[in-house]
């Protein structure tokens, strides 16, 4: 007896774009890690469902991510700064 495989349906192609990518990418500019994760999720959904604006959520993950370590290198030297100077 042979045992049939069955592989998940393609996603079909739409002409539709991510309503989460744009969040993600607009929303990375003002607070960046949760630019990120909305540009996560929509990565995730445009390969569940086949819709537009991969590259606007992977450019909200990058500009996010930038944000994000712009802030914690920021906060990094205030910190050297005030322990060096004892403020």
């Amino acid at each position: 007896m042979s045992a049939v495989q069955q592989h998940p349906a393609a996603p079909i192609a739409t002409d539709r774009l991510n309503t989460m990518a744009i969040a993600g990418f607009v929303v990375a500019f003002v607070a960046g890690l949760v630019g990120v994760v909305l540009s996560v999720i929509a990565l995730v959904q445009i390969r569940r469902t086949g819709e537009h604006g991969r590259g606007l959520a992977i450019a909200g993950i990058v500009v996010g991510g930038f944000w994000f370590a712009a802030l914690g290198g920021a906060l990094l030297v205030h910190a050297v700064v005030a322990v060096t100077h004892g403020g």
